[in-house]
C-alpha cells in the first residue's frame, strides 16, 4: 500500500462506526472504530469474526494483528526490596494481548512490522 491509500484508510476509521476492509497476507481483516470507555478505538476481526482464542499469543492471527502490551510482574518498588534481599529473577515480564487499537499509527506501524503484503480490500 501507498501513501493514499493508508490515508483514505485512516480517514474512514476517524468517525464513529467506521470501518475498512484489508487483505493482509491472504487474510480478509476488517478494522472497525468501536466506542470502548467512552473512547474510540480501533477494533479488529477476521473473516467478520473474532475468537478470544487469537489473544493468547499463540495464535498466529494474534500476533499479527492484536496489540501487545509488556507489562512487568512485579513494582518498581517490589524489584528493589526483592534485590535488596538477594532474590534474583523477579524482573519478568508477561506479553498481554488486546483486541483494539488505541492510535492508528501504532495500528499501522504493528502492520507493517508483522505483516509483508497489505492491500485494501473491496468486496
Amino acid at each position: 500500500m501507498n501513501k493514499p491509500d493508508w490515508d483514505s484508510v485512516e480517514k474512514s476509521l476517524r468517525h464513529e462506526f467506521g470501518s475498512c476492509k484489508l487483505k493482509v497476507d491472504g487474510i480478509a481483516l476488517t478494522l472497525s472504530c468501536v466506542v470502548l470507555n467512552r473512547r474510540l478505538v480501533i477494533a479488529w476481526f477476521i473473516d467478520g469474526q473474532f475468537l478470544g482464542k487469537w489473544l493468547n499469543g499463540d495464535c498466529i492471527e494474534g500476533q499479527k494483528f492484536a496489540r501487545p502490551s509488556i507489562k512487568k510482574l512485579f513494582s518498581e518498588k517490589e524489584r528493589k526490596e526483592f534485590k535488596r534481599l538477594g532474590i534474583k529473577g523477579m524482573d519478568k515480564e508477561i506479553t498481554c494481548y488486546y483486541w483494539s487499537w488505541l492510535s492508528f499509527q501504532s495500528l499501522k506501524r504493528h502492520l507493517l512490522k508483522t505483516c509483508t503484503d497489505i492491500e485494501i480490500y473491496y468486496d
